[in-house]
């Protein structure tokens, strides 16, 4: 199995986040940042992509391969190529692709099945894989044009919590330091929860011209793309591969 390469490939992701953040945690204006990160940036999205495809033909290879034995080695060959992560907007989009890489996975084990199911736009509502798939496609033949740097000014919430202008950090029903908060909202404007905020052990900073990258057509924030994908990716390879060791 590839889990190795996969471990290496995430674990190469992690120190690119690393960098990209000591890169950007100053929020200066600099075109140095641009040129060293778009790179990273780029690498870190194609490793992270190829960890999911990765994870898909030893999926193939393990459940899929030993139900083809009446198939020609040819035909066999050609599927176990062609076998890459299956993903889509949709449960239409998602199993025409996934019949193409991982023929009859639901009905051969339906354990490994829901795994790949459970990370779907549709079936979590949330949209990290989708992102990552998606844009990766296109940042491979010219990331150079793909990814914009921006500029935003914010608050920064305990050097944890970043809020871009007209947004905001909303904490319903928890605690900070044993200090009970039953509602509490934390923006930039004068809609701030400011008395409460006094009496609690945060620190806030306002912050100007803090860089980000986005995608050049979209609001998706690049960073936060990748690190939310990794943070997937790692629970994702743990399960899946401990179900496949069932299978060997």
């Amino acid at each position: 199995m590839r889990e190795d390469e996969v471990e290496e490939y995430l674990e190469s992701v992690s120190m690119d986040i690393t960098f990209l953040e000591e890169k950007l945690q100053n929020d200066i204006q600099n075109p140095a940042i641009t040129s060293l990160s778009k790179p990273k940036v780029a690498s870190s999205l194609e490793n992270l992509r190829r960890c999911l495809d990765y994870i898909t033909k030893d999926v193939f290879e393990i459940v899929i391969l030993p139900s083809l034995t009446n198939f020609p080695e040819e035909k066999r060959e050609k599927l176990r190529k062609n076998s890459k992560f299956p993903y889509g907007k949709d449960l239409s989009q998602f199993t025409s692709m996934l019949n193409s890489s991982l023929p009859d996975l639901e009905n051969l084990d339906q354990d490994v099945f829901m795994e790949f199911k459970s990370i779907q736009l549709f079936e979590n509502k949330q949209s990290t894989v989708y992102d990552l798939c998606s844009r990766t496609n296109t940042l491979k033949h010219d990331h150079s044009n793909q990814i914009k740097q921006e500029l935003n000014d914010g608050l920064i919430v305990e050097d944890s919590f970043y809020i871009k202008n007209s947004s905001d950090i909303l904490f319903v029903d928890c605690s900070i330091e044993d200090k009970k908060i039953d509602y509490l909202r934390i923006n930039d404007s004068d809609t701030c929860d400011v008395e409460l905020i006094a009496n609690l052990p945060l620190e806030l900073r306002s912050i100007n011209h803090r860089t980000t990258f986005c995608f050049k057509d979209s609001k998706i924030d690049v960073l936060n793309l990748i690190t939310h994908s990794l943070i997937i990716i790692l629970k994702f390879k743990e399960k899946i591969y401990y179900l496949l060791q069932k299978n060997i």
